[in-house]
């Protein structure tokens, strides 16, 4: 297969089949991320959409010689970062949020995003010790079901249910703490890509 970069250039010359092997490269990486930060299935699609369609818009600003993988990721993190702003900014009772309008790419922001980040993951590793092994190796490993069913020798059912109840628990905990978004991971191999 061709370099990603080739497919840049390809991109900024409008190439339609060029977008579409990155979309197909790129997209279920960008669905993973989303849904990591708790977003719900339909949520992680729209984040997909938006994420490539500002690829598109900024097609002719590529620079080929750069990651293209880093730079849809940094998309994406903006994206949920801007999703959960506008979440937050329709539900008074969230005080923290307060004139929270600046840049996406703000010191605030990053500040913002370890804090929520050393919260979530502190939580996280309160959570039963099967629990905790089997969500971890979902998002971080980005393992399959089917996959840590057979390595961990459980069933699948048991791999869907302790998923399900690790996110709902962790919804549960930062819906508690006043914490309106869902969930946020943020920087490399936090991220559960």
């Amino acid at each position: 297969m061709r370099p990603d970069s080739y497919f840049v250039s390809e991109l900024k010359r409008g190439s339609a089949s060029a977008f579409k092997c990155l979309y197909n490269k790129y997209a279920d990486k960008i669905f993973r991320v989303s849904r990591g930060f708790f977003l719900e299935r339909e949520e992680a699609k729209e984040i997909v959409q938006e994420v490539f369609l500002t690829l598109w818009e900024k097609k002719d600003q590529l620079d080929e010689r750069l990651s293209i993988n880093a730079f849809l990721l940094t998309v994406t993190k903006n994206k949920i970062l801007n999703f959960h702003r506008k979440k937050v900014a329709n539900l008074e009772r969230n005080r923290v949020f307060i004139e929270y309008n600046s840049p996406s790419n703000s010191t605030e922001d990053e500040f913002l995003f370890q804090e929520l980040k050393s919260f979530t993951l502190g939580f996280i590793e309160s959570l039963p010790h099967r629990r905790k092994e089997i969500f971890l190796l979902s998002r971080r490993q980005g393992l399959k079901n089917t996959e840590i069913a057979k390595l961990l020798n459980i069933s699948l059912r048991t791999v869907e249910n302790n998923i399900y109840q690790a996110e709902k628990e962790i919804r549960s905990f930062l819906e508690e703490n006043h914490l309106l978004i869902k969930g946020v991971f943020g920087s490399v191999g936090i991220f559960f890509f």
